[in-house]
């Protein structure tokens, strides 16, 4: 197999722009957001553990605990047929988590 990028039309590219909300309008009000409208590098509070579990069938997190009930998310890469996404721990220092996520999704965009 040959290591072929899958090129996409300038009109393919344009309508995908143009669908992109500019979120940063609502900045702190957004309380929920559809999946669909989730964009790459966006970091997500509070979700549910136990939703975490169904969709990583299992594997995070490794223990339900009753005083931990959600963790973070970070979205690496969106997809049409899922999005890429990191769960991560809400202890330990929020700005070297940040900056790991970015340097991982930069990565991964390559």
């Amino acid at each position: 197999m040959s290591n072929r990028q899958i090129k996409t039309s300038p009109v393919s590219t344009l309508n995908q722009i143009l669908r992109q909300p500019d979120l940063s309008l609502l900045g702190n009000a957004i309380k929920s957001l559809s999946p669909a409208q989730w964009q790459t590098r966006m970091f997500f509070m509070g979700v549910p553990d136990t939703d975490l579990r169904q969709h990583t069938g299992g594997k995070f997190p490794a223990t339900l605990r009753p005083d931990m009930e959600t963790h973070p998310i970070f979205v690496l890469r969106t997809q049409a047929a899922g999005h890429l996404l990191c769960p991560c721990t809400s202890k330990g220092n929020k700005l070297k988590l940040t900056e790991y996520l970015e340097a991982l999704a930069a990565h991964l965009a390559k």
